[in-house]
């Protein structure tokens, strides 16, 4: 009996790692599809989705949840001829400020550093087509924290 339930056990903790550390390159409908439904993203893992439709935004979200500042780098490239932009949005004291990025164009990588975010402050990523097109093709989205 308590090799069974090991072995049960352990197949379950398999299981929930690989569906935690494991990044689809198919968007899933409904996830991270709005502001309010963020995917909070794990720093330094590439999460490679699609967008569905034209009107398809990603989103991902980071909490500071540290005891001191922090810095963000965060980057995203496009897939190939297509234009995604990434637009990210810092909340600090009650604000909502959208920061700038350097936008590299079609099938290249988009980036941007903030260097000061404080301990409660949090951080969003809007993924969404520049164009208005998008095609089969993933993009791939990324960010660290130091």
């Amino acid at each position: 009996m308590i090799l069974k339930f090991k072995k049960s056990f352990t197949t379950a903790a398999i299981a929930l790692s690989l569906l935690v550390s494991a990044q689809s390159a198919f968007a899933i409908t409904g996830l991270g599809d709005s502001e309010s439904s963020a995917v909070a993203a794990a720093a330094n893992v590439h999460y490679t989705w699609k967008l569905e439709t034209a009107y398809d935004e990603d989103w991902f979200v980071y909490t500071n949840n540290t005891s001191s500042s922090v810095s963000i780098t965060a980057a995203m490239t496009s897939p190939s001829g297509q234009n995604y932009n990434l637009d990210p949005y810092w909340y600090q004291n009650g604000n909502r400020i959208k920061l700038s990025v350097n936008d590299n164009g079609p099938g290249k990588t988009d980036s941007f550093t903030l260097s000061n975010l404080r301990p409660g402050e949090k951080i969003s990523f809007r993924i969404y087509t520049a164009t208005g097109s998008v095609n089969n093709s993933p993009y791939d989205f990324y960010y660290t924290v130091n």
